[in-house]
């Protein structure tokens, strides 16, 4: 009886650690780390092992054409970068846009993405004051403190 318990407990601890061991070793392949294009272009070689994610501002715009072939530039901080893009671009993808890329930098001195993210600052502001129907009251009281 003690004999049994004692392959139940291996083949638990066996099972545990195979768990553990998968769970570490795909987060580690799907890890793609944010970094800035200065420090993207100072990392060297280390850079063409592993994905990474990359934001900057989009500088120029690729011309319109039939293709799904894409070249652009992104740029922060004073820094350039050339993107390759091989997919439909999105609605918000406009100049002065903020652009999230995901991909592979090559030695040659390009990225090549596989993702990419837009965010449009001006589809998230406000032009409209809001106004509840307290708005007004709010307005007199703080004009009066003054």
């Amino acid at each position: 009886m003690a004999m049994k318990k004692v392959r139940i407990a291996l083949a638990f601890t066996i099972i545990a650690g195979l768990l553990v061991w998968l769970t570490i070793s795909a987060s580690n392949e799907n890890l793609q780390y944010y970094v800035d294009i200065k420090d993207l272009k100072a990392m060297g070689a280390a850079a063409h092992d592993t994905g990474i994610r990359v934001k900057g501002k989009l500088e120029k715009l690729p011309p319109p054409t039939n293709s799904l072939d894409y070249k652009f530039i992104i740029a922060q901080d004073g820094h350039e970068l050339e993107v390759h893009y091989n997919n439909e671009l999105p609605d918000t993808f406009k100049l002065g846009s903020e652009v999230l890329v995901e991909g592979k930098y090559h030695p040659e001195g390009y990225f090549t993405a596989t993702m990419l993210m837009a965010k449009c600052p001006s589809k998230y502001e406000t032009t409209d004051e809001y106004s509840t129907p307290y708005s007004s009251q709010l307005d007199q009281g703080l004009k009066g403190t003054n």
